[in-house]
């Protein structure tokens, strides 16, 4: 019986057994394909979806399609899959074919391993959806509408994301992912990413800084600040779980960590990865969008309001403004509601006027 183990001794000895057994599933391992997956029913569903939507409603139908795969899903995903390479480990390698880093092996994983297969997980997911569907969105959306840093402005402006003094370096990254230059936009983005949660978190009451031995103050990493206990408080954990798989994991995309460094070419930027992470950090500018927000509530309300008034069926009118009523000869004056009280409830009007002291010396009604 294997048990599990935080112990790394304990693992590593595991992992010597289960090597042979590793290797000889390989050798044993039969290729099952499910040959190739029709899309074009999606992305014509969509390119009939955004062709009579304005341009704020193209904008949210194509953040708001689909949303970030989550945690529970992606343990979800590996259960069912039942992959037997799902159980060993398996390397991460980049562009000249160094290992990155050593995805681990289900078999016998600690929590924490486990965590690190789910964030490997997402990815996957999500480059396959930036394949399949970001791009192919944004092409269709590009037919229909120009984005341009004066009409994206209202959706990054009163952005409780983005500080008001980072709004012009968020605009230039996000027009230039619309035109697919994510050489561009990621440099500019990301840094600016992680300091809008370091500002959301400092305002929660977190500590984001450090002092050095030389008195000196530094700032939380990333992935520092996402381990603060007021942010784990504050945000789901799903919304924590897609801001390491797309910036700081590498495991994941781990783009923060590749821009700041220079790990990523430009082939790896102007990529599937690249869309995907720049669609997610635009998602999350307009997820925290009050003018966009507004704008489709508008939008919305006027279309009602039109179908209302469109739909062909029979309705009241009713017209309340001055001079209307009195013009049409319409007994609406105040002394016509006095004749009415006095036929249908002369008592109540008789002691309403002696309470008042209302004393009708006039012989000529007052409209």
């Amino acid at each position: 019986k294997i048990n599990d183990s935080d112990s790394k001794s304990e693992r590593k000895r595991l992992a010597k057994r289960i090597e042979p057994v590793k290797k000889l599933s390989l050798e044993e391992m039969k290729c099952i394909s499910s040959g190739p997956i029709d899309i074009s029913p999606a992305i014509e569903s969509f390119e009939k979806q955004i062709d009579n939507l304005s341009f704020e409603e193209a904008i949210s139908a194509l953040m708001f399609h689909s949303n970030p795969i989550g945690l529970q899903n992606c343990i979800d995903n590996l259960s069912k899959r039942g992959s037997i390479s799902d159980m060993f480990a398996s390397n991460i390698l980049d562009s000249k074919g160094r290992t990155i880093c050593l995805v681990p092996g289900l078999m016998g994983a600690s929590d924490e391993d486990k965590m690190h297969c789910y964030e490997h997980e997402a990815m996957k997911h999500n480059q396959l959806m930036s394949q399949a569907f970001y791009s192919n969105y944004l092409k269709l959306f590009k037919k229909k509408h120009t984005v341009t840093k004066e009409n994206i402005r209202f959706i990054l402006e009163d952005n409780l994301f983005i500080p008001q003094e980072r709004i012009d370096s968020y605009i230039t990254g996000i027009v230039a992912g619309f035109n697919f230059d994510f050489i561009t936009a990621l440099p500019i983005l990301m840094p600016q990413v992680e300091n809008s949660i370091r500002l959301i978190a400092e305002e929660l009451g977190a500590v984001v800084y450090k002092t050095a031995d030389d008195g000196s103050v530094e700032c939380l990493s990333f992935e520092g600040v996402l381990d603060l206990p007021e942010v784990k408080e504050a945000f789901e954990e799903d919304f924590i779980f897609n801001l390491r798989v797309h910036y700081t994991s590498k495991y994941g995309f781990g783009m923060r960590n590749n821009v700041g460094h220079g790990l990523e070419d430009d082939g790896l930027l102007n990529s599937y990865n690249g869309l995907a992470v720049w669609w997610y950090t635009f998602r999350l500018c307009c997820q925290y969008s009050y003018n966009l927000r507004k704008a489709i509530a508008e939008i919305k309300l006027r279309k009602k309001n039109q179908q209302w008034f469109y739909r062909g069926e029979k309705m009241k009118l009713f017209i309340i403004g001055n001079g209307f009523d009195i013009g049409h000869n319409l007994p609406t004056r105040y002394w016509d509601f006095r004749n009415y009280l006095e036929i249908h409830y002369p008592d109540f009007l008789y002691d309403f006027e002696q309470h008042y002291h209302i004393c009708l010396l006039y012989t000529s009604p007052s409209p």
